[in-house]
């Protein structure tokens, strides 16, 4: 099984189980991130979250990767992509142009939660707290990955479950 958590209103992606707590946003799952009850432990060999965790709550996203990797076979892979905090913030202190303040605001607090309750972000990530996050969860072979094409404002990290 290969999970994509927090794909919200994305669409789904072939070949991937979709886990969200949004039932409007149409997942194959309705699962709270933090717990994933309806996922038998060790069953799952990969898992993907693109901006999903930094809406968690900060004193809960060790708890919550240490469930993921429970969910995971021994060899599994999580991959996860948050907003990148510190890089906007040094684009924009340094006068980039490209990089105005509404962007970084809205790489800290994500989309108006007005919007929707579950869309305010609540913990935020650079690439050595989160890697230092996943290491302590238990996780192993924890390497950051650099942003996608079409997303500066973002960074990755792809670790293991230990065989």
């Amino acid at each position: 099984m290969r999970l994509d958590i927090g794909r919200g209103g994305l669409g789904k992606r072939e070949g991937w189980t979709t886990v969200d707590i949004d039932r409007e946003k149409d997942p194959d799952i309705v699962n709270a991130a933090q717990d994933l009850v309806d996922i038998s432990d060790g069953s799952v060999d990969e898992i993907f979250s693109s901006h999903m965790i930094e809406h968690v709550e900060e004193t809960e996203v060790v708890p919550m990767l240490k469930v993921w990797l429970r969910k995971l076979n021994a060899g599994g892979t999580l991959t996860v992509y948050v907003p990148d905090v510190e890089g906007p913030w040094r684009a924009y202190l340094s006068g980039d142009p490209d990089v105005p303040a509404e962007r970084v605001l809205f790489a800290m607090i994500g989309a108006d939660p007005i919007e929707s309750k579950y869309q305010r972000h609540k913990t935020f990530f650079w690439p050595n707290r989160l890697k230092e996050l996943v290491e302590q969860a238990g996780f192993s072979a924890v390497r950051t990955i650099p942003c996608r094409e079409d997303r500066v404002m973002e960074f990755g990290l792809v670790a293991e479950k230990p065989k």
